[in-house]
């Protein structure tokens, strides 16, 4: 057996605990309201003083930034703001550990019991006599001793209290819940909520336990209590004088004051939001029609401003609602309005489970899954007779991707779903040159490979590998690339010459294409009348003032009553909508596929194709 030097010893002890230390987990940091914090939840057996030392910040910094703290003490469960400081940003204290009747020290190098007890206010015969091993084996850079809490000096006695019992109820949050349901669910106010859980520092999570104020009985939704459709009372409003129309917009820009003259600042979302309410106004004075009554509300990007105007009974005499932008706000409207069946209007793109038990909650813009849909129903109608190839990237993020595009194009075919896996060609390409795909697609000709990836690097290696396939087999392979719309951001970023020789296609919701005379002329007009030119938000805006306009001065009860039994041709958006649970909302589903070609980006095709007006 060998002998290890001793210098090495030492050296392979370093690395290792240099791993272990580097290896401990360190808190999240997040960012609120432009400054920095790590969340503490508070747990049994914690106390004021053990969190300040656990986090190595001030008694005084953690009761500023937590005034829940100061108004009810220190409560198991409830979430703390620890302020990021240059001190702890770079190491956390040497605490390691908190409980009613000590604090875990870990012994730092050049420390002795004397400077520790002065570090913690605390007799030093008491650490002595919490930790008895330290008079046999001395005092060791790396050990882990007690503090013993009701030994330390404090300015407060409360600083060491133990946090107690929570007063209140807690509910554990659960997927898709909103505050505003909450509050319906325990006939709380949504800033009671907000006020007993700190402010909620990072909004309302999956998983979170939400305390809950006050005395309340719950009231219990069941999930199949959303009424069918056909059991909604019918609207008519097609004699109505005046339709009113709520518009919920963030736009809340800073103005300046006397302390900060010239700082006027506008963010991208408000300026999203100008340009949507610029359009949709144009359209309503472009369509002289009277009946429309629209008042704008800005909701900031909180929930209390929401909850607040929730409360004012004017806006219940709306019969839409337009907004607003922010995914939690918008719930929360539309849960509102839902028992009076008030349509409520997402403009902007959102996950569709904002329509999940919200009948009457309608989506203008698909999600990526509605997008894939179409994609697959539109290939499997149209292209039964061509080559039509999916790609597998082999990254976990795509799979979920993949297999739902393979469920509903076997769908789109009207075959069972034993036939998922044989209903289209599925192949893998990592190593892309001329005999690998002579392996997988031994027959030459044209095809169109269908890549449902968001990942920026393979999609990158599969255009480059393809362009030089192409250009190797003298074109016996001719290639069509479809794609995803979020790679219409990252086309600057590949070869040009492989983006258009390979005529890469990807499905849009929107787009200003100028090769449509109906675009040049709304851009001459709307320069000419407001003397500037609009940018594709405020198409966007004017697009939905149009349908709202044609739909209430058609048949609008139709519309009201079933809006995914309507279409409509916008200048940038088409809409025909489509509800995929019963008792939940409608999404657009409408994709225009654009190619790539001769460098230009050219219509290819609508999809379901909107009847043109």
């Amino acid at each position: 057996m060998g002998v290890i030097n001793p210098r090495i010893l030492a050296f392979l002890v370093f690395v290792l605990t240099s791993f272990v230390m580097m290896s401990q987990d360190k808190p999240a940091v997040h960012k609120i309201n432009g400054k920095k914090y790590y969340l503490h939840v508070v747990e049994k057996g914690n106390t004021i003083y053990g969190i300040h030392k656990l986090y190595n910040v001030t008694v005084d910094q953690l009761m500023s930034e937590n005034p829940v703290v100061k108004k009810e003490g220190l409560r198991v469960n409830q979430t703390l703001l620890i302020p990021v400081t240059t001190q702890n940003k770079k190491e956390l204290g040497a605490a390691v550990q908190i409980s009613a009747e000590y604090v875990t020290h870990q012994v730092q190098a050049k420390e002795t019991l004397y400077s520790i007890s002065k570090q913690y206010g605390c007799d030093l015969d008491d650490i002595l006599k919490a930790n008895l091993e330290i008079k046999e084996l001395g005092l060791r850079s790396g050990d882990e001793i007690r503090i013993p809490v009701k030994s330390v000096k404090v300015e407060e006695p409360y600083h060491i209290a133990v946090a107690e019992p929570d007063s209140l109820e807690g509910h554990r949050v659960e997927k898709g819940e909103t505050l505003y349901a909450l509050g319906q669910k325990y006939n709380v106010k949504v800033e009671h909520l907000i006020e007993s859980n700190n402010g909620l520092p990072i909004g309302l999570k999956e998983g979170m336990v939400l305390r809950i104020p006050g005395n309340y009985v719950v009231v219990d939704i069941p999930i199949d209590s959303t009424p069918a459709l056909d059991s909604i009372a019918r609207v008519d409003i097609r004699d109505s004088s005046e339709v009113n129309v709520l518009l919920l917009l963030p736009l809340m820009p800073s103005f300046p004051d006397s302390t900060t003259r010239g700082d006027f600042e506008i963010n991208e979302v408000q300026r999203v939001a100008l340009s949507f309410y610029r359009g949709f106004i144009y359209a309503m004075e472009r369509s002289r029609i009277n009946k429309f009554n629209i008042q704008v509300y800005d909701t900031g990007k909180d929930s209390v401003a929401i909850q607040a105007l929730l409360e004012d009974p004017t806006i219940d005499s709306s019969h839409v609602v337009v907004g607003p932008f922010y995914t939690e706000q918008f719930e929360m409207v539309a849960d509102h309005f839902s028992s009076s069946r008030i349509p409520v209007i997402c403009p902007v793109p959102k996950p569709s489970k904002i329509l999940f038990r919200r009948p009457n909650s309608i989506k203008t813009t698909p999600s990526q899954t509605m997008q894939l849909s179409s994609l697959a129903e539109y290939l499997a109608l149209n292209y039964q007779d061509s080559n039509v190839v999916l790609v597998n990237s082999n990254k976990f993020e795509d799979q979920e991707n993949l297999e739902f595009f393979k469920t509903q194009y076997t769908s789109a075919l009207n075959l069972p779903d034993t036939f998922v896996d044989d209903a289209i060609r599925e192949i893998m390409l990592w190593d892309i040159n001329l005999e690998t795909i002579k392996m997988r697609l031994p027959d030459s000709g044209r095809y169109t490979l269908v890549v449902p990836s968001t990942n920026k690097v393979f999609f990158a290696k599969l255009l480059g590998g393809l362009f030089e396939v192409s250009n190797q087999s003298d074109f016996m392979y001719q290639f069509r690339i479809i794609g995803m719309e979020s790679w219409k951001r990252s086309v600057k970023d590949f070869d040009i010459n492989h983006v258009h020789k390979l005529n890469l296609t990807l499905p849009l919701i929107s787009h200003v294409d100028f090769d449509d005379y109906r675009i040049r002329n709304f851009y001459s007009d709307f320069s000419v009348d407001n003397e500037f030119e609009p940018d594709e938000h405020v198409v966007s805006g004017y697009d939905l003032g149009m349908y709202l306009i044609e739909g209430f001065s058609s048949d609008a009860s139709n519309w009201y009553n079933k809006p995914e039994s309507t279409t409509f041709d916008g200048l940038i958006s088409d809409f025909s909508f489509a509800r995929k649970l019963p008792g939940s909302g409608v999404e657009n589903r409408v994709i225009h596929l654009y190619e790539y070609d001769n460098y230009k980006l050219k219509k290819l095709v609508t999809w379901p194709s909107v009847e043109k007006k």
